[in-house]
């Protein structure tokens, strides 16, 4: 995947999934999350971080919310009631609850459709800058002997 261009090489490598991301200790607090809690109680606090967790596990950190197929996937990961096909409950509920999210600015939506969290893809381009910076591999290091003339 290396390329010329770090710049590019550490924008794709922020897109890869993440196998964790950071989760700040008093997350709860923030006025985003406040709000998300007083409409859907700790049960939406939790589906919202299934939803980070999904994020995180997806190449580019967004979700296709357009098709009605899609929005079926993220009702089952969230645990929305059954979200089997022909659960239209499930699927409006958690419609509802993705269009909460983005309107109490947990999210947003791009020009395709999809679902995306600003601070997951900045959590991304942590990630990414990472893991270009180790493909560079290491530098070599001037021997002290060299530096001090011993």
């Amino acid at each position: 995947m290396p390329s010329g261009d770090p710049r590019t090489d550490m924008e794709a490598r922020s897109l890869e999934p993440m196998a964790f991301f950071p989760h700040d200790s008093n997350a709860a607090g923030d006025i985003r999350c406040r709000k998300l809690m007083r409409r859907f109680g700790v049960e939406g606090y939790g589906r919202w971080w299934l939803l980070c967790e999904l994020l995180a596990a997806t190449s580019g950190h967004a979700l296709p919310m357009a098709e009605e197929d899609d929005v079926y996937v993220v009702a089952e990961a969230l645990r929305f009631q059954s979200a089997s096909f022909g659960d239209m409950q499930a699927v409006e509920d958690c419609r509802a609850f993705v269009e909460a999210l983005v309107e109490i600015g947990l999210l947003r939506v791009n020009g395709e459709g999809e679902v995306y969290s600003q601070r997951m893809m900045r959590n991304g381009e942590y990630f990414g800058r990472q893991r270009a910076n180790g493909a560079k591999g290491g530098r070599p290091r001037k021997r002290k002997e060299v530096e001090t003339g011993l």
